[in-house]
């Protein structure tokens, strides 16, 4: 007896509604993250014969989407869950022509992407810096964001217009 009904209710739940597991991921938001406590980030400034600049105008200067194509930071579907936010932080320099010198992780935004994000800073381009009327080599220290969007299933109270990464 218990196994015929084990049998019905698992040909009902097979014929009921599931999930659709085939959907397309829901979309990502690259942006600059808030400022975080965890990592201690570079004051503007001459530091050590380099030249410093904040991470709100280094992102100004960002000649790249990194929204989408080669420079985007990728999420994986399987993290592709709604609400999801992974951040880390970077520290780059940049040449005179805003092509990149070095970059280097100074935090971790989740193991399962921090070489696919390291690929894709390395190919981050910059406006060149202009100071004094001339071009100049910068460093930053940036920490950046990745937050899945609400796709197709929203919550109550979630507005699907809000695109800021620190909500």
């Amino acid at each position: 007896m218990r196994v015929w009904a084990v049998a019905v209710f698992m040909v009902a739940c097979a014929s009921a509604s599931a999930p659709d597991w085939t959907m397309k991921p829901s979309p990502v938001v690259v942006g600059l993250a808030p400022p975080n406590p965890a990592v201690s980030l570079t004051p503007p400034g001459e530091v050590s014969g380099q030249f410093f600049i904040g991470a709100d105008e280094a992102w100004k200067l960002l000649a790249v989407d990194v929204q989408n194509g080669p420079a985007a930071l990728p999420v994986p579907p399987f993290l592709r869950r709604p609400g999801t936010y992974l951040w880390g932080a970077f520290r780059f320099c940049a040449r005179e022509n805003g092509s990149l010198s070095t970059v280097t992780m100074l935090r971790s935004a989740d193991r399962l992407v921090d070489a696919d994000w390291m690929s894709a800073v390395r190919r981050w381009r910059f406006n060149p810096l202009q100071r004094d009327g001339a071009r100049r080599a910068f460093c930053s220290d940036i920490p950046v964001g990745a937050k899945v969007e609400w796709d197709n299933v929203r919550p109550p109270g979630v507005d699907p217009a809000a695109r800021s990464l620190d909500q």
